[in-house]
């Protein structure tokens, strides 16, 4: 099980973006491998929010957060620190 920080499933959204397709790719071998990452549920706005101000496409930013909710292997949790 690992975590994963906002920025790299942010990054591996936005094309141009420095490093994009090295986090592209850690996406997708994690959806083929059924890796298991924990995010907090924080991660969801953080991420719409980059994406929607980074291409100017909001619709783009909502449907990319939509996704990630489907991915099996993605635990959203909340901690409390």
């Amino acid at each position: 099980m690992y975590c994963i920080d906002a920025s790299v499933l942010t990054n591996s959204e936005i094309e141009g973006e420095k490093f994009h397709e090295y986090s592209q790719k850690l996406m997708e071998i994690i959806k083929d491998r059924g890796i298991t990452i924990v995010v907090p549920e924080i991660v969801l706005p953080e991420i719409s929010s980059a994406i929607a101000r980074g291409t100017d496409d909001t619709e783009k930013a909502l449907e990319f957060v939509k996704e990630l909710k489907q991915i099996p292997n993605i635990v959203f949790g909340r901690w409390n620190v």
